[in-house]
This record gives structure tokens, C-alpha cells and sequence, in this order.
């Protein structure tokens, strides 16, 4: 990627991020980070996914058996959101149905 594609990139995940509710955004005076994956299509940049999130939880609130999230610091959650999109993705195209893969 050169620095217009990362330029596009960050122009899309950002534009994405103001299409949420504001609900669970930072407030006046409060800050967060934002991760975001995106893919190309035909040279349009798409988002695949974003995380906002700084947290992740003491050793004794840490869940072994997936009760709780460990760890949601914005790139932890911008790739769990890709591994569910490519699942997705996947199942879609093992149905014959439109995917990234056709």
C-alpha cells in the first residue's frame, strides 16, 4: 500500500465509525482508539471491520471459558470482527450464494 491507499483506508474506517450510534462513542472531553480493517474492491476501499477500545481485564476477571472478553484493546476486536466476516464469507460461498470469493 502506498500513502494514498492508507490514506483511503483510514478515510473509510472513519467514515464508518461516524455512521455508528452514538451510543458506546467517547464523550466530549473522553478519548478511545479505533482500529479498522478494510479490503479493496474494483479500487473501492470497504471496511471489514472496526473495534474501538482500550480495556482488558485483570487476571481475576479473565475468562478461560469465553464467559467474558479478555481483551478489548481495538485491534483484538477489529480482528475478531474480520475472522467473523471471512467466516461468513466462507459459509456463503460453500452455499453458492455471493461472496468475496466470486
Amino acid at each position: 500500500y502506498g500513502e494514498l491507499q492508507t490514506r483511503m483506508a483510514a478515510a473509510a474506517v472513519l467514515e464508518s465509525f461516524r455512521q455508528l450510534p452514538r451510543k458506546g462513542k467517547p464523550g466530549d472531553g473522553e478519548w478511545s482508539i479505533l482500529a479498522g480493517i478494510t479490503m479493496d474492491v474494483a479500487g473501492e476501499v470497504r471496511t471489514v471491520s472496526i473495534g474501538m477500545g482500550t480495556k482488558c481485564l485483570s487476571a481475576e476477571l479473565m475468562s478461560q471459558s469465553g464467559e467474558a472478553l479478555n481483551d478489548s484493546h481495538a485491534e483484538v476486536l477489529a480482528r475478531r470482527g474480520l475472522v467473523l466476516f471471512l467466516v461468513k464469507q466462507l459459509q456463503a460461498a460453500a452455499r453458492g450464494e455471493e461472496s468475496i470469493w466470486n
